[in-house]
């Protein structure tokens, strides 16, 4: 789930307001048109498609200025979103969100423009030269985060 250019609230946005397309899996109507077969096979697809989850985001808050720490939290509210909407649906049922790690970024010019205010080794005072920094440090948090889920 993602879409190019988007950061973590926007996606929340879009699958609590329905413009998303996993908002219209969330609700899933039967019009009645299918025949039973159909309808069946359709039903127990969308049953195994709807809790699977992979997930790719966070990298635009990084690189829209966004700190690593609340980057970890926007990226925390989208697996909690989506695990409410799944548990409002059908509170039985499992579900499976497998988040991504952040991949390397191409547009360290940025960073170069941006840190020197905002993001700086701790030790040194010296600022970024990369995103890397940023990026290892939510990868780092991800596995506290769905730790998190589980309580």
């Amino acid at each position: 789930l993602g879409i190019s250019g988007s950061e973590t609230y926007d996606f929340i946005w879009r699958v609590e307001n329905g413009e998303f397309p996993v908002s219209r899996i969330f609700d899933a109507k039967d019009d009645g048109s299918a025949t039973a077969a159909e309808s069946e096979t359709e039903t127990a697809a969308n049953q195994y498609l709807e809790r699977i989850f992979i997930i790719l985001m966070g990298t635009n808050n990084l690189g829209g200025g966004m700190l690593p720490e609340p980057t970890i939290r926007g990226m925390d509210a989208v697996g909690r979103t989506i695990l409410q909407k799944l548990r409002d649906r059908n509170a039985s049922q499992p579900a499976a969100i497998l988040f991504s790690e952040l991949l390397p970024r191409r547009d360290d010019f940025r960073a170069r423009k941006m840190c020197p205010p905002r993001c700086k080794n701790e030790k040194t005072l010296e600022p970024f030269s990369s995103f890397m920094p940023a990026i290892e440090k939510v990868n780092r948090a991800l596995p506290g985060v769905l730790d998190g889920w589980r309580r």
